[in-house]
């Protein structure tokens, strides 16, 4: 990796486990008053699940997203059966919580992503007529292996 991208892509590691460690905080903040270690996840869970998504994308990179996806679709199953064994022991059948974890791994997601497919795809749309340098800069083009 050389050192620009080295550290964007750190930038967006850093971006998602604060996404993820925001929106534990706001859920921490909602589940203050319940019993302690009653609660499913909170500020280093959410933090933890952001930079998972954000980890899963950069393994996926070049295998066009299937590999997030099957990742995506094992942590939705990991937290589902998570909440259903939380809700038979406190009876507590809301989904916020769940909803909220997997909105995370999402937002950890894309805050890799966020860069690198937008500088692909205006890069590939704006090739044939020689302009393309204007949305993206070479180094991403060779990155991105788009001929010139």
């Amino acid at each position: 990796m050389r050192g620009d991208n080295l550290a964007n892509t750190l930038f967006g590691l850093g971006l998602a486990l604060s996404l993820g460690r925001l929106v534990g905080l706001e859920r921490g903040w909602q589940e203050r008053a319940a019993v302690e270690g009653s609660r499913i996840a909170g500020i280093r869970t959410f933090g933890l699940i952001g930079l998972l998504g954000g980890l899963w994308e950069l393994l996926a990179r070049g295998t066009g997203d299937v590999l997030l996806g099957i990742a995506f679709l094992a942590f939705v199953r990991l937290m589902v059966i998570s909440h259903v064994a939380e809700a038979r022991v406190s009876k507590d059948y809301g989904i916020k919580t769940l909803i909220a974890a997997l909105i995370t791994f999402v937002l950890g997601a894309l805050a890799l992503a966020g860069s690198f497919h937008r500088c692909k795809k205006s890069m590939t749309r704006h090739r044939q007529d020689g302009n393309y340098r204007r949305r993206c800069t070479q180094r991403q083009a060779d990155e991105d292996n788009i001929p010139v």
